[in-house]
């Protein structure tokens, strides 16, 4: 190896883990937010965990990236929305690349996210 090479080696290694913690924020940013929004909901209504009864996701494209908006169903409120949100395309195939396979069939997906809170 020459100097150029040694010299440029601390520089590649800093940007590859650089690289990996950025897309492991993007990864998780998506469901991450999703959780987030759906536990706010509940606190601010005064219903615990128990009290959901059913969630999910639907996304739809925009002219300027992916809506997503988030719908509970509990006990005392019966369906209600708890957030919208936009993603660019990026964002939402960084976080789940089969998700977004799946959106980007038809443009337009409904996913049920009850998984993420048991």
């Amino acid at each position: 190896m020459d100097f150029r090479t040694i010299a440029i080696l601390p520089v590649l290694v800093g940007a590859a883990v650089i690289g990996l913690l950025g897309g492991a924020y993007l990864i998780s940013r998506f469901w991450k937010d999703i959780r987030e929004n759906v536990a706010a909901w509940l606190r601010k209504k005064g219903l615990q965990k128990s009290a959901l009864m059913d969630a999910w996701v639907i996304l739809d494209k925009l002219a300027t990236g992916i809506k997503s908006s988030i719908f509970v169903k509990t006990r005392d409120t019966g369906t209600q929305q708890v957030s919208e949100q936009e993603y660019t395309e990026e964002e939402l195939y960084d976080s789940d690349p089969n998700v977004y396979a799946e959106f980007q069939k038809r443009g337009y997906l409904k996913k049920n996210i009850m998984s993420l809170f048991q």
